[in-house]
């Protein structure tokens, strides 16, 4: 089959003109529209989508540049200008004598936000999205993360955009050199409030877009939590809605590597067909009985080697008491089944210092760009550190399946009126490896040296712990440059008190 490869003009409402490529068959139609909407450039989306491909299997694929990015007119303003602008798109899509009027939308990270904020305006013939390793939400999911900056995704995205430029040159590459918000002014305003107005109109929180849905994320993706976040909106919009999360990094959608740790020649999306399957869907979304589609759930288990087939997600049976194992933390550093009883559980505070010149870092984990590594890292030489503490099970005597939201409870002060705490979940080896599952950062404001209660998620999983391996839980003041370290100094203090017993509460799955 022969194709039609063309560059296309594409008019928006303001008059700004952007650039796109069109590929279809040379021959049939008219056919449904796959649209990709880019800011690393038309080429970038063909190394890293097979559009050719698309094209042959009978769509019209059109890949184009954002406003101010590569060929398109126009000035780049991160997310304002993808509502409007990407709603002209698809309308234009829908109109051509090639299309027949139906518009699904395809790519991951940014390409994959362009989607979500098109339909959020609702254009006719948009139909289907499938939004690969991005959050709906572009203040708290995006940037922020419990109020905190996610600084290390934030400025490696803002100086990798601004090296590249429309046309990258010497001067663009003596820039990254500089401050970030320098060579990139709308990000000036990231690490404000969520609540500042640069995300005021496009911080979301209406109903679901009523559009299937067919979303991919990773365990140790940046924004795991936030593409999660959106699958459970979207299914509340009544269209069918399809996940697939494996055990991926945010750079490596569909590998088996992540970090330290090899998953197995089952997590390769390639052996488990997923770009196939995400057209046999999309086409299928796009048919007048998509509502037969339903929503189905696919995660794959890390360290047990297998995907889980799910109704869900979370998987109800998990989020219901009675499938949640507790373990309490002591201020002895253990962690102990619950059933044990607050006699056998150390009691008292535990406090560690922050030092802004010196704060605790990340190590692999939910990273973004190419270092600290993403992925799983040993935590060994981060948990000997003062300013973390650690509380650590016993070993296990059988396996354990944690699949879906892990979630701790604990009594906490601080000595100043902001602070952050950051929890990080790992599995400790027998050797004493210790490897990151899940981590959130959290900024609390309150008075200083006040007791505050807290329950939070220390985020979801699909995880088996395996016989002689220990459940680990840390607590720290910081987690940089993962998330952006306070510029004071203070100290942090977990209570242990028989009223206020802290846990740590694990989804247990059986099958």
């Amino acid at each position: 089959m022969g194709l039609i490869v063309e560059t296309a003009r594409v008019p928006m409402r303001d008059g700004t003109v952007l650039t796109a490529d069109v590929l279809r068959p040379d021959r049939g139609g008219p056919l449904p529209v796959l649209l990709s909407r880019t800011p690393y450039g038309r080429a970038h989306s063909r190394q890293v989508e097979d559009v050719v491909g698309m094209a042959r299997a009978g769509w019209a694929v059109v890949v184009q540049d954002v406003r101010g990015r590569g060929e398109s007119g126009g000035v780049f303003e991160p997310f304002h200008q993808e509502i409007a602008d990407g709603a002209d798109t698809v309308r234009w899509c829908a109109r051509q004598p090639w299309s027949d009027g139906r518009v699904a939308m395809f790519g991951a990270s940014y390409r994959a936000a362009t989607q979500w904020l098109a339909a959020r305006a609702g254009p006719p013939g948009l139909v289907a999205i499938s939004p690969y390793v991005s959050p709906a939400g572009f203040a708290e999911g995006w940037t922020f993360e419990g109020g905190v900056p996610v600084l290390g995704f934030t400025r490696a995205w803002a100086l990798g955009l601004a090296a590249s430029g429309s046309a990258p040159d010497e001067a663009a590459a003596r820039r990254a050199a500089e401050p970030w918000d320098e060579i990139f002014p709308p990000a000036r305003n990231w690490e404000c409030s969520p609540k500042q107005k640069y995300w005021a109109a496009i911080s979301g929180g209406g109903p679901a877009p009523p559009v299937a849905g067919f979303h991919v994320a990773g365990w140790h993706d940046v924004f795991c939590e936030g593409a999660l976040a959106a699958f459970r909106a979207a299914r509340r919009s009544g269209k069918p809605q399809r996940l697939v999360v494996g055990p991926w990094t945010h750079g490596d959608v569909g590998g088996r590597v992540a970090g330290e740790l090899d998953q197995g020649v089952n997590a390769e999306a390639a052996r488990v067909g997923l770009p196939e399957e995400r057209l046999r869907w999309l086409r299928a979304a796009l048919k007048p009985e998509a509502a037969d589609l339903g929503v189905t759930v696919s995660v794959f288990e890390m360290g047990a080697d297998r995907w889980l087939e799910l109704p869900d997600w979370p998987p109800p049976e998990t989020e219901a008491e009675a499938g949640r194992r507790t373990l309490r933390l002591g201020a002895d550093g253990v962690l102990s089944e619950a059933s044990q009883g607050t006699a056998t559980v150390g009691l008292g505070p535990r406090t560690v210092a922050h030092d802004p010149h010196d704060p605790a870092p990340s190590l692999g984990g939910r990273l973004f760009g190419v270092w600290p590594r993403p992925g799983p890292a040993d935590q060994a030489e981060v948990e000997r550190r003062p300013d973390v503490l650690t509380y650590t099970s016993a070993p296990l005597a059988a396996e354990l399946d944690v699949v879906g939201t892990v979630r701790a409870r604990l009594r906490v002060r601080a000595s100043t009126a902001v602070a952050d705490v950051v929890l990080r979940l790992c599995d400790e080896y027998p050797d004493g490896r210790s490897y990151p599952v899940a981590e959130h950062g959290h900024r609390l404001f309150s008075a200083p040296d006040r007791d505050q209660d807290l329950v939070l998620d220390v985020g979801s999983t699909a995880w088996r712990v395996r016989p002689g391996h220990r459940i680990r839980l840390c607590v720290a003041p910081a987690s940089w440059p993962r998330l952006a370290a306070l510029p004071d100094r203070y100290t942090l203090t977990v209570v242990h008190a028989p009223d206020a017993p802290s846990w740590l509460e694990l989804p247990a799955f059986r099958r």
